[in-house]
């Protein structure tokens, strides 16, 4: 059986991205990226009360800042994520002060021939057990192009 270099390339290529979404890659990170947000809350959430807000989520060093929130109590927490190529699923829980939480779920695309764009869906969970639901899109920006400043 004789194969092609061009098939030979293509099955490198397709095992080569399986391989690094299944192991990960610690290049495809949000690490050091900063994006604002627009959250409108569904519709269901919305008659109960919840109002759409914006945001900034800062990814540095592993952290997720998100300043708006934490004002509100909400402090740093760990994300994780992981995807291939451009594209990154991540997720975060917030706890605040008042025993709330966050849940951030989103995806992340980072091509750089277009804006960065973030998006995926937001829950507010109150100590009595009520939530709010939400979507969120944004778009952002490494915060620095300085690699040592990303250390």
């Amino acid at each position: 059986m004789r194969i092609n270099t061009r098939t030979f390339l293509v099955v490198l290529l397709i095992s080569g991205a399986f391989v690094s979404a299944v192991r990960g890659d610690d290049d495809l990170t949000l690490k050091h990226s900063h994006w604002k947000v627009h959250a409108r809350a569904t519709p269901k959430s919305k008659k109960a009360g919840a109002l759409p807000f914006d945001e900034e989520l800062i990814f540095k060093k592993g952290i997720l800042t998100t300043p708006s929130l934490q004002a509100q109590g909400f402090g740093p927490a760990s994300y994780h994520s992981g995807g291939i190529e451009t594209f990154l699923k991540w997720d975060c829980a917030q706890q605040s002060t008042t025993g709330e939480k966050i849940t951030w779920d989103g995806i992340a695309n980072r091509q750089r021939q277009r804006a960065w764009k973030i998006e995926g869906s937001v829950t507010r969970t109150f100590p009595d057990g009520h939530l709010y639901k939400y979507i969120f899109r944004g778009t952002g920006e490494p915060l620095s192009t300085d690699p040592l400043e990303a250390r």
